[in-house]
């Protein structure tokens, strides 16, 4: 039964990133809580967050014009890639911070994991479509979901760095106040 919750729940987000990528008008309403789309990434993936360490700093932000659903697949995207990468047996020591603040005009969270990092040959590619870190066997994914945070992030005229190392990597994304596109 376990394991049938599990591809359900990996189905709903594969059948969600296709739906987001494909998108091209979403209702975007004033009052989006940046903080409650966390909260509700992290209960989509309650179950393999079991066997992370998480450090959650959620901060007082202000509310934006947005869709509460589009940030809730953008963290699930990146939180769900980060379990992934830690999920390997030489990795012990499974630590994920996500912390949100306020930042020059705007919304900063950062999403740390300890992971192994990206690959130098990959780093520049990560936001393309149908690239990848998974490999075969080890855990399934289409490659979609980093472009389609991308998408998202620039929708909200905003900007997502990325930092990685053999310690880990650490996604940063910046969403202005005002700022989306008509995208």
């Amino acid at each position: 039964m376990h394991d049938l919750h599990v591809a359900v729940r990996h189905s709903e987000h594969v059948v969600n990133s296709m739906r987001s990528l494909a998108a091209t008008k979403v209702i975007r309403q004033h009052g989006c809580d940046i903080n409650k789309s966390i909260e509700r990434s992290l209960l989509l993936l309650e179950s393999p967050l079991k066997n992370v360490e998480l450090t959650l700093e959620l901060n007082e932000l202000l509310p934006i014009w947005g869709n509460i659903g589009e940030f809730t697949q953008v963290w699930s995207n990146i939180v769900k890639n980060a379990i992934d990468s830690m999920s390997g047996k030489e990795r012990k020591d499974s630590k994920l911070l996500i912390r949100s603040e306020m930042a020059d005009d705007g919304i900063k969270v950062i999403i740390r994991d300890s992971g192994p990092g990206i690959p130098d040959n990959l780093i520049d590619k990560i936001f393309e479509p149908y690239i990848t870190t998974k490999k075969e066997g080890e855990s399934f994914g289409l490659g979609l979901g980093l472009s389609i945070v991308k998408k998202v992030i620039n929708r909200y005229s905003g900007n997502i760095f990325v930092n990685s190392s053999e310690e880990g990597t650490e996604f940063i994304v910046f969403i202005p106040l005002g700022g989306t596109t008509n995208e």
